[in-house]
Formats: C-alpha cells, structure tokens, sequence
C-alpha cells in the first residue's frame, strides 16, 4: 500500500498567504507525496523548496492547440497520469481581469487531464459578466470536490459538490518558542495602491494616515514594524514610502523564509492589516487586529465569522485610531478545527494498492 500522489497547482508569486498555502498542504498530506505543477520561468523559491514538475512554455503551447482542436491536453494529461488526484489550491484563484480566459483555460485543461480533481481554499470573484461566472460554474461541476473560505462565494457558484470553511491559513500554528517578553510592537502590513482602482486623494490619504497611525503608537512607546507580504506587488515599495516619515521603523520583508516572518510577526501587540492575510494571521495567533478593507473577499468572511469585528474600509481610513478598534476572535479553537475542513478533502489518509 502507498500513500495518495497529489499534484498541486498555487499561486508562485513569493506572497506569504499563498506559500503558507502550499506549506500547510504540503505538511499535512507528507512532502513526499506532493508535487507542484510550476510553469517555467517561476521563481527559483519554488524549485529549490519543493518537488516541481516544471510545465513548460513549449508543452503548454501544443496543450492550447491540441485543447482547441481536439479537447485534449496531450502533455500535462503525461504529467497528471501519474498522480491520484490533481488540485488547484489559492485564495484568490479566481479573478475577472483581462486575459481570464488563459487561466480558465489552464484550469480546464487540468481537469481535463487529471483522475480527480479538487479546487481547495479559494474566493471567487470579483467578476464583471456571466460569461465568466458561467464558465466557472461548468468547470467546478466537473470537479469532484471544492472548498470556498467565504459563504458568499459558494452561494454564487453554486453546486452540491462543494462546501465553506474558515481560511485554510487557521491551520498555522504558532511560530511562538517562549512567552511574550512584553515588548511593545505595532506591526502594519501595507498595500501599494498604485495600479488600483482608487482616486488619488484616497491614496494620498491611505498613506498619510498609516504614518500618523504610526507616530501615535510609537509616542506611547512601540516599536513599528512594517510588513511587506508580497514584494512583486508593491508592499515594499509601500513600505520604503512610509518608513521615510517614521523614525526608526522597521520593514519586514518576506523574502521566502516563513518562519522568520511569522516569528517577527507573531510578537507584535497589535495588527493594522492592510492585507487580508493580515487580518486572518493577526486573529490565528491572537493578537488583536484592525482590518483595513480594501477587497470584498476580507469583508465576505468578516461577515461569515458574525462577531463584532471593527473594520475600516480603505476609502474611509482615519487617523483617530485607539484600541478598541482592534479586534480578537471568539470560538478560535472551534474556527481553526472547522478550517481543517479544506485539506481533509483531499483525504490524505487514504491509501491505494500499489
């Protein structure tokens, strides 16, 4: 008897929330018995971390016409034949923007090509029409399994085949190795919002008052640390900006390593969280948050955790801040062991007769 081969399809971007995704998935069905399916040309991260069967720009290439002609995927259906079932796993795997229809294609090609297939951990949206929503629909009917992080999601796509969970990410444990030392730490997690559909004042205004918020916390005595969550989309830049009118700020860059940021992460005292992993990692490790809205999916599961959750949506961020803006979580204990919900789909424990 052996255990399940798996073949994953993720988000390779060195953004902390999708590799934790990867990680905890990797973790609970045995690294051994997962592949990523990584398309070449992705981040040398990937490859030297984790087994990879590289999906290449000429196979990808024959697969888009063969799939056009005759519905077939030749070369990745080589590739997932030798495995017991393929997934896609992400947050937000499943965006309206130009070019959709390349993703949708990948994504329908995968199903097309694997003995079972699974979408695990995902939003959905936003969309603009129904041709994408339709298209959608039909490919998660033929999926044998799907998991939304957020009810409003599923109540969208519809179907019997699939199911909501709390954020995969309540799976991470904590990175924690001794008590508190009392150390007084504001952590932020920032957004670039160049390139997003916001007027200039509420991006001048986003990042005026991220300073203000800083220099409040830190004339009481805390120490500032700015989190950049995804460098290739601009967090850092962010952060470069704002740290320019903070003394002695720290940023905290993911760079790959996800222990080392969880650690400088888990020790602050409270979260701004621009990010929406932010937001989920701030209340996984207990320390009370502010949400900073600036996506419907964090508000789509601020709703489904009916608890009362101060928010703040970007366009209307201030700096008359205290804390009891900030929020922790009740039932955690029952939110994290709902959350296991999305990797126990994929039944790790079942084994096949070699």
């Amino acid at each position: 008897m052996v255990r399940k081969r798996t073949l994953l399809f993720c988000y390779y971007d060195l953004n902390l929330g999708d590799d934790l995704f990867i990680r905890l998935t990797m973790d609970y069905l045995g690294k051994s018995n997962v592949d990523l399916l990584v398309p070449d040309g992705t981040d040398e991260f990937y490859y030297q971390n984790y087994s990879v069967k590289t999906y290449s720009k000429l196979a990808r290439r024959i697969d888009r016409i063969s799939y056009k002609l005759i519905g077939e995927c030749p070369c990745l259906s080589k590739i997932a034949s030798k495995y017991d079932q393929v997934a896609v796993v992400g947050g937000s795997m499943f965006i309206q923007k130009e070019g959709w229809e390349a993703s949708l294609r990948m994504y329908q090609m995968l199903e097309r090509a694997a003995t079972n297939f699974f979408v695990i951990g995902s939003n959905f949206g936003p969309y603009k029409d129904n041709r994408f929503l339709d298209s959608y629909r039909n490919l998660f009917e033929k999926a044998k399994f799907v998991t939304f992080r957020d009810t409003f999601s599923k109540q969208i796509v519809g179907g019997l085949n699939s199911q909501v969970y709390p954020d995969m990410i309540f799976n991470q444990k904590s990175s924690m190795k001794s008590e508190n030392t009392g150390k007084k730490v504001l952590g932020v997690s920032v957004i670039d919002l160049e390139g997003r559909n916001y007027s200039t004042l509420v991006k001048q205004q986003y990042l005026k008052s991220i300073v203000e918020i800083c220099k409040l916390f830190q004339s009481k005595g805390y120490e500032i640390r700015l989190f950049a969550f995804c460098e290739n989309q601009g967090d850092l830049k962010a952060c470069t900006v704002i740290k320019e009118q903070i003394n002695n700020a720290i940023i905290c860059k993911y760079d790959g390593a996800i222990d080392k940021f969880l650690g400088l992460f888990e020790e602050c005292s409270y979260i701004v969280a621009s990010r929406f992993h932010a937001m989920i990692l701030g209340w996984n490790f207990g320390i009370p948050t502010l949400p900073i809205i600036y996506s419907d999916k964090a508000l789509n599961v601020i709703n489904d955790l009916n608890q009362e959750i101060k928010f703040w949506k970007i366009e209307n961020i201030t700096s008359d801040i205290n804390k009891n803006d900030f929020s922790v979580l009740n039932d955690l204990i029952e939110i994290k062991k709902l959350a296991k919900g999305h990797l126990k789909v994929l039944k790790c424990d079942e084994t096949i007769e070699e």
